[in-house]
């Protein structure tokens, strides 16, 4: 996925999710998180997504994302 596509798509669930939705998503070769553009929309939870990316085992991904919107 191009960054453009990846911002795109990003900014479609933002405009769909409602305030303290959360959303979880794996990066399996590209780090990808919220772009600069949109990273005032959510609050990334780097602690409770570092605590539930082993309990997952998918050793494939690079790492799982849990972030809330704003």
């Amino acid at each position: 996925m191009s960054p453009a596509v990846h911002e795109t798509a990003y900014r479609s669930v933002l405009d769909c999710a409602r305030p303290s939705a959360r959303i979880a998503y794996w990066n399996m070769m590209v780090p990808r998180r919220a772009t600069e553009s949109l990273a005032d929309r959510i609050t990334a939870d780097r602690a409770l997504g570092a605590k539930l990316r082993p309990i997952d085992k998918a050793f494939f991904y690079s790492d799982f994302v849990l972030e809330m919107v704003r």
